[in-house]
Parts: structure tokens; C-alpha cells; sequence
């Protein structure tokens, strides 16, 4: 198996579908897939203030939280999201970050 060194400076930065913030796209299948038309990806972002999660409809999400605090608002219900464990959701939900 080969591996491939994957360098911050290759990464891509863009805006989130909801304009409220940025990520920084780590890898996604196909290559040179859009937020469209991606199979899948990896991307780190930093949620720097309350707001609502950009729609994926028909992808399933899954989210880990690395560094600091976060809580997710899910149909008006406040949910802690604990450091390093994953939480899913599909990607239509309506979420919203509590910061």
C-alpha cells in the first residue's frame, strides 16, 4: 500500500456553502469534485460563532470536534458534543451551532 503525504499548504480554503465562515478541504473523491458533486471529503473548520450548518441534502455528515467547545442546537434541542467523539447527522437537518 502507498501512502500519500497530504501538506497544509495543498490544501483547499473556501467558503462554507452558507457564507458564515470557512473551511480548509483536506482531501475529497473524486479529485476536482465541487461541494456538489463530491463522493466524499475531509475538511477542518473552525466554528467561531452561533449559527446555522450549511445544508448537504442527500450526504450523510459526520462531525468531530478536535479543539475547544460546541454545542449543536437539533430541532431546538441544546446538544453537547464531546472532544474526539464523532456525531452523525445527514446533511439536509436543520443544526445549528451553539457556541
Amino acid at each position: 500500500m502507498a501512502f500519500r503525504v497530504l501538506r497544509r499548504r495543498d490544501h483547499t480554503a473556501m467558503a462554507w456553502r452558507n457564507g458564515a465562515g470557512r473551511t480548509l478541504e483536506v482531501i475529497s473523491e473524486p479529485p476536482g469534485s465541487g461541494l456538489d458533486d463530491f463522493g466524499w471529503r475531509v475538511s477542518f473548520a473552525e466554528v467561531s460563532a452561533p449559527g446555522p450548518f450549511s445544508s448537504f441534502p442527500g450526504v450523510d455528515r459526520v462531525l468531530t470536534l478536535v479543539k475547544g467547545d460546541l454545542a449543536l442546537a437539533v430541532d431546538g434541542t441544546d446538544v453537547p458534543v464531546a472532544r474526539f467523539a464523532s456525531y452523525s447527522f445527514v446533511g439536509e437537518a436543520d443544526r445549528k451551532s451553539v457556541v
